[in-house]
């Protein structure tokens, strides 16, 4: 007895994903990191265009045998030497022409691992990567050799008795031989046609067999006929002997064959032995011995194909017992008699509960798909197929009411003449695989930091509802505005708080059929179908009033709206869309000024909150600016130039922590280096103001020195612009005598000493000069602009 067992479907994936740092929010997104290092699946991320790892999780470390890095620092090359097949393989995965393959893995220690892998192409924000999850099929790799081996030996005991089967597709007039009915025959390849095997068949018994045929056909008589044939391979004629029966349904004839030359020949010996005198008792002594030797040496060959058909059969049941997958085989009245360990896993029944039991109890599954195959095959005397097609993915009810996700093969256990002798089901626990990919699913099409959609999913939609069903069909698109600013003065996490507000706020006031994307960057769109351009109205001014109401940190949120709608069928819907950017950057044009003025407003609120001795600084740094500014008689437009500079110099230390900047005492050279970057900071800050561009040019070289050994660009002498060389000495004298939390408080003497003994090397020596005159000459009108500090330390005009 043969059974043929259907293929089944193995895990998910090898292969690619990538993160492409400051585009990529999966790294903003702590679900999907937990998601991807933890889990337990192996999982690679691919930049497809150069083959290089972007990332690997803890999986993919203990498989291949690298550490993280290692891997990360890898191309997908590494892992294998056929490096074209691979190459095409992820071609062919970024094009979505497939996302499934089986291939060979090397890993760390030089062993070769079969793999199968599933991978989905994600969007990335600047390009197409590969997310993919790989399982080792290795073991079933072997599994499945050990199952062919026992086939070939299946074969065998088929030769060893002479018997083949067949079967004959009227319809087509095709003849399939089985590999037994191929060597009794002496026959080549694995088709023929009937008129080619009618050829064979010895000339005298082509009629009988024709008439055989049609009788079985036409009238259902039983075929069971002897013919002679000329054996294909060496043209020797045989006799045979064939059954068959026919299925009119499927059109097909199945039938055995056996070589029965032998028992011909004796049967003839025999009959002319009657026919011939025996003379004495020796003759017909030897004659029956002859007769008795081949029935002996038959019945020898007849056990010993029984003895290899049952040793076959153990080693059938130890195979399915051993392999990775659950198997459960029936007998031919569908009741369970085999189970292996992993069938009993994921049913939770165990063999001892199981025997005997309808195989529908034990594999409670929701497939009425399913239901129907085995209920075919236990209905019907025999089948043709022996299987049933590709693996299918139900629902399966375990014992104890969980409810898991299989992939399934179900096939009959038949004999060599297609009788079915019972039914074995294959299948494996993909409830993990389905729940990964489902996560892809929405990893494939939504923003990660925002949870929208992407650009990916509404594209799609917009495929989908761009059809006169859909008309009127309105388009939305919204605009965070000063994201540029928010991400310099208060870091990109601030940054990423107020994308995400603006993505519950614009998500809360749409409908529930309207599609809400991030477009982008700090652009998002919504698709509005059935919405006139009345009813678009209304939604973006319900959109844009909860804006006005919504502040994070003080600080307001702003958001330009443009709109339009496309009312006609003949519209493109590229010109709704540019139509309705138009209006948005409009409305950006307006609104960006006070914008800007109420986020400048809210960064120097917010670095006052971290320091409040910087809020008196600025006050102080920028009146004496002014007035040194006007001793060196400055225009009036660049003394204005230095109050606002005096104001706005320290302004990048928003971005710098409040601990480093209120720390007693001495600060680290890791903490002066985090101080020393806020010249930079500020600069950016500032230049996104069109009104400030010239004060953030001051900014950035606030702290260079005349020298040249200041910072961030080492600029000297002259090279230094005035405002910056002016700053430097006020904001020096301030800091001295007012007293940061890092540096001594000086006396007005000591301040004074202080700049001459740096003049001409950290400061432009003319402007110390001017500087100190300033000092004497407004006396306390002078002193009254310094802090506190610096009249409790005795300043005077005269000192």
């Amino acid at each position: 007895m043969r059974t043929k067992l259907a293929p089944t479907i193995v895990g998910i994936v090898s292969i690619m994903f990538l993160f492409i740092s400051g585009v990529s929010c999966a790294q903003n997104s702590v679900f999907w990191s937990d998601t991807f290092d933890d889990h337990g699946a192996i999982m690679l991320l691919i930049d497809i265009e150069t083959g290089r790892i972007v990332n690997a999780n803890k999986a993919a470390s203990n498989f291949y045998g690298y550490s993280v890095e290692q891997l990360e620092n890898m191309v997908i090359d590494d892992l294998r030497n056929d490096f074209s097949e691979i190459h095409q393989d992820v071609l062919a995965t970024a094009g979505q022409e497939k996302n499934y393959f089986i291939l060979s893995q090397q890993l760390a220690n030089g062993e070769e691992r079969i793999v199968e892998v599933h991978s989905y192409p994600v969007d990335g924000g600047e390009g197409t990567f590969l997310f993919c999850v790989i399982n080792d099929i290795t073991a079933r790799q072997v599994a499945e050799m050990e199952l062919l081996a026992s086939k070939e030996r299946l074969h065998r005991a088929e030769f060893i008795t002479g018997i083949g089967n067949w079967e004959y597709q009227v319809n087509t007039n095709r003849f399939f031989p089985s590999e037994g009915a191929k060597r009794v025959l002496g026959l080549g390849g694995d088709e023929w046609t009937m008129s080619q095997i009618d050829e064979l068949v010895v000339v005298e018994d082509q009629a009988m067999r024709f008439q055989a045929y049609r009788e079985l056909i036409e009238e259902g008589i039983p075929y069971d006929i002897e013919f002679r044939f000329r054996r294909g391979s060496d043209e020797q004629i045989i006799v045979l002997h064939s059954m068959a029966e026919y299925d009119p349904e499927t059109e097909t004839v199945f039938g055995v064959l056996h070589d029965i030359t032998e028992q011909v020949e004796a049967r003839i010996a025999l009959e002319k032995s009657r026919k011939v005198i025996i003379y004495s008792l020796s003759g017909f002594v030897l004659v029956q011995v002859i007769i008795i030797t081949n029935l002996v040496a038959n019945i020898w060959r007849r056990r010993r194909a029984e003895d290899e058909l049952r040793n076959e059969k153990e080693l059938f049941r130890t195979t399915l017992l051993s392999v990775g997958d659950g198997v459960i085989t029936t007998d031919q009245n569908g009741c369970v008699n085999i189970m292996n360990d992993v069938a009993e896993q994921i049913t939770g029944w165990t063999q001892q509960e199981a025997m005997g039991l309808p195989l529908e109890v034990v594999f409670h599954t929701l497939s009425t798909d399913l239901l129907t195959d085995w209920k075919r095959f236990r209905c019907e005397r025999s089948v043709s197929d022996k299987g049933v097609g590709s693996a299918k993915q139900i629902r399966l009810i375990a014992k104890d009411g969980i409810e898991r996700h299989v992939s399934s093969n179900l096939a009959p256990i038949t004999t060599d003449w297609g009788e079915v002798q019972g039914i074995v089901v294959v299948f494996r626990d993909i409830t993990e695989e389905k729940e990964q990919e489902r996560i892809i699913e929405y990893l494939s099409y939504h923003d990660q930091l925002t949870g929208l959609y992407n650009r990916t999913y509404f594209e799609k939609e917009l495929k989908r509802l761009d059809n006169e069903s859909s008309l009127p069909l309105s388009v939305i698109i919204a605009d965070l505005n000063g994201l540029k600013l928010i991400n310099d003065a208060f870091g990109h996490r601030m940054g990423d708080r107020f994308l995400k507000t603006v993505a519950e706020v614009i998500k809360r006031n749409c409908r529930e059929k309207d599609v809400v994307a991030r477009w982008g960057g700090d652009e998002f769109i919504i698709l509005l179908p059935a919405t006139n351009s009345t009813q678009v109205e209304a939604v973006a001014r319900r959109i844009q009033n909860k804006f006005r109401e919504t502040t994070i940190d003080s600080v307001s949120v702003s958001v330009s709206l443009g709109w339009y709608t496309k009312q006609h069928p003949d519209e493109e819907i590229k010109e709704v869309f540019d139509e309705a950017e138009n209006n948005m950057y409009r409305a950006k044009l307006f609104a960006s000024p006070g914008v800007l003025n109420n986020t400048l407003k809210a960064i120097m609120e917010s670095l006052y909150e971290k320091s409040k001795w910087e809020e008196g600084h600025s006050q102080r740094v920028c009146k004496l600016s002014k007035l040194l500014g006007s001793k060196l008689k400055l225009s009036e437009k660049e003394v204005e130039e230095l109050g606002l500079l005096g104001n706005f110099h320290d302004i990048g230390k928003v971005a710098i922590d409040g601990n480093i900047l209120n720390k007693p005492g001495k600060l680290t050279e890791d903490e002066f280096r985090e101080i020393k970057r806020h010249p930079e900071v500020g600069y950016r800050i500032l230049k996104l103001v069109k009104e400030l561009e010239e004060i953030a040019n001051y900014v950035l070289t606030h702290h260079e020195r005349w020298d040249g050994k200041g910072y961030p660009k080492g600029l000297k002498g002259e090279e230094i612009p005035i405002q910056s060389r002016i700053l430097a000495v006020v904001d020096a004298f301030d800091a001295m005598v007012g007293g940061r939390s890092y540096s001594d408080i000086l006396s007005l003497q000591g301040a004074i000493k202080e700049l001459e003994n740096n003049a001409g090397t950290q400061f432009d020596p003319e402007i110390v000069a001017a500087f100190i005159d300033l000092l004497f000459e407004r006396g306390e009108a002078a002193v009254s602009t310094v802090s506190d500090g610096v009249e409790r330390n005795g300043i005077r005009s005269n000192a």
